[in-house]
Formats: structure tokens, sequence, C-alpha cells
């Protein structure tokens, strides 16, 4: 049977193929006969093809934090959040009032 969606995958900037893409197909055993006949000389546009399962990445494990200093009484600091900038103040148009109450 065919597969049920192919994803190209294509260069950010350049929007060129990279050479490689993702085809889905409806069951596992429909996987392993697609990659059984694309390695068996399948040739596209002159260039062989080699196919592949897709394993998932490992996740990766966060490191634990260093337990804190007990000299240290109980006082956290955060980094204070400012307010954004309006775009009429990034290009230098700023309200400016007159003095007046």
């Amino acid at each position: 049977d065919a597969f049920v969606s192919c994803t190209v995958v294509r260069h950010k900037d350049t929007l060129m193929c990279k050479g490689y893409c993702f085809l889905a197909f409806e069951t596992f055993a429909q996987a392993e006969v697609a990659v059984g006949l694309l390695n068996a000389g399948v040739e596209v546009a002159g260039a062989g093809v080699r196919a592949e399962l897709s394993r998932p990445k490992a996740a990766k494990a966060k490191q634990p934090k260093a337990a804190p200093e007990q000299d240290t009484p109980d006082l956290r600091l955060r980094r204070q959040r400012y307010a954004a900038v309006s775009k009429r103040a990034q290009y230098g148009h700023l309200a400016v009032s007159s003095g007046r109450d």
C-alpha cells in the first residue's frame, strides 16, 4: 500500500531539499516492507535511496540542581521584569508631558 504522508525536509533559508524525508504508513508492517523495497536498489533522479525506520530521540534528562548553601538566609533574588517597550518608543517617538498639572 501507499504511504499516508510525506514530509520533505528543507533548508529554512533557501528552501532547498536537504536530501531526506519522512514517510508515514498505516501500520508498522507496511513501513518494514517499504524499507525493504527501498533498500533493494531503488534510484531517484540518479541517486541511490537508503531507507531506515525512524527512532524517537532520547529525552534529555535535566541535571539536578545543587543544594543551596546552608549559610545563607532564606533570600531568593529574582530578575526584575520590565514592561515591554512600545514600537513608538523604540523609534524615538516618546510622549513628553508639558510639566503642567
